[in-house]
């Protein structure tokens, strides 16, 4: 893919530590006339905003990027920085809390990232903390966490969370941290888009999860493989499945990417490839990671270790291959998701029946109560359930107006859902 100055600059200035090639070609290119705003705000949608504002204050001259850019990016590092330490002395109380009970939790993504990959905490962003917890626990955790001053986000729907999903919410007013306590990765009817038993992929976690600190028995960190295989997996999870299957979303895209090279680079040697690519394929994993890392190699390059195009076994599929270049073509383009596109709608074309096509559309404009319960993740009881059977006509005819007007969009959607078999 030919990428813009812009997105080049964006790209080069995300090295963890760029040689003399890379500082070079950054030099030539921030002497160019940039549109730096435009890399800002580019930076600010993929959540790596602070990363680019350390990385350009240590291999540029200040006088070549604008004052106020500088200070724009300064403000968002050092607010991070500021938000992060509260947050992380705030989970260490909940680590002690934890381990005082004798209770395992293994911290995910940027709980662990923060403190130890990136080791500057004000480089990534951390919107919650993700905890990941036996559901035997649950019980024991709830109380821990209510007397540390948090409250469930939706105490009504505890016992329906714990059945139908595979986290639940805890949220510190006085703080404004959220705490996702995991006793699984996906949720079960995600399982077919996997391709992998969600329970399976977990005991492995669990199984070979490394002791954190010597002063927190309990607290663990996921095995340097299955840290990767975690990271792999949200980073696609994120791309469709989250956000209650709204569609493609590129909000993010790059520190996910971020936290798979710097991991990568972080244990290095520790990881032996075709171990890795032995046990992904064992769990059934290996399109979606296999797709992830293409996507690594296509972006960065040689950066995550040296020899990573080589070193990797990454043999992907034409059907991958068309995916992962949908991906990067729209990976810079800053657009919300599609929303909802049920399987249904888009075979519509297919039919010849007007009647089959009316009833389908009614079908999915207003589906019968047990399903609607399972769409919303709300029970039939909930005190507003009904009023949903009154807004959603409105909300699904602006959704397909916005379709219609966005046709290769559209084109690209399905192509992706396709793959994901989530169409």
């Amino acid at each position: 893919m030919v990428y813009t100055n812009e997105q080049r600059v964006l790209l080069l200035a995300l090295h963890p530590i760029p040689g003399i090639e890379e500082n070079i070609e950054l030099g030539k290119l921030v002497s160019s006339n940039l549109d730096w705003q435009q890399i800002t705000d580019s930076a600010i949608w993929h959540g790596v905003a602070q990363i680019v504002y350390k990385n350009l204050l240590a291999f540029l001259n200040q006088d070549t990027v604008p004052y106020e850019i500088l200070e724009e990016l300064k403000k968002l590092y050092q607010k991070n920085r500021i938000r992060n330490t509260i947050v992380l002395n705030e989970v260490e109380q909940v680590y002690h809390s934890l381990n005082d009970s004798l209770i395992p939790a293994i911290p995910l993504k940027g709980a662990f990232l923060t403190p130890n990959v990136y080791r500057d905490v004000g480089l990534r962003p951390m919107s919650d903390v993700d905890l990941l917890i036996k559901k035997s626990d649950l019980d024991e955790i709830n109380t821990i966490l209510l007397s540390l001053g948090y409250q469930l986000n939706e105490p009504d729907l505890y016992d329906h969370q714990i059945k139908n999903h595979y986290h639940i919410q805890y949220f510190n007013l006085k703080r404004k941290i959220l705490i996702e306590l995991h006793w699984g990765v996906w949720a079960s009817h995600h399982s077919h888009f996997f391709n992998s038993n969600d329970f399976r992929l977990v005991d492995n976690f669990w199984a070979r999860a490394i002791k954190y600190r010597n002063d927190l028995d309990s607290i663990k960190v996921l095995h340097p493989n299955d840290l990767l295989i975690m990271l792999l997996l949200h980073f696609i999870q994120h791309r469709f499945v989250g956000h209650n299957e709204k569609g493609f979303r590129n909000k993010g895209t790059l520190l996910q990417l971020c936290d798979i090279v710097r991991a990568i680079r972080y244990y290095d040697e520790k990881i032996n490839t075709a171990q890795f690519m032995r046990e992904v394929e064992h769990l059934g994993l290996t399109k979606v990671i296999v797709a992830s890392l293409c996507i690594v190699q296509q972006i960065f390059q040689e950066w995550p270790t040296p020899g990573f195009n080589t070193t990797w076994n990454m043999n992907p599929t034409t059907e991958d291959k068309e995916f992962i270049e949908i991906i990067i073509k729209n990976m810079f383009v800053r657009v919300e998701p599609f929303g909802n596109i049920p399987k249904s709608i888009l075979n519509l074309r297919y039919e010849d029946s007007f009647l089959k096509i009316l009833k389908k559309l009614f079908f999915e404009v207003f589906p019968p109560p047990d399903i609607l319960s399972k769409k919303l993740n709300k029970e039939i009881n909930y005190r507003l359930f009904s009023i949903h059977y009154i807004t959603r006509p409105f909300k699904l005819l602006s959704k397909f107006i916005n379709l219609l007007l966005k046709p290769f969009r559209l084109n690209d959607e399905i192509k992706l859902r396709n793959w994901i078999k989530l169409g």
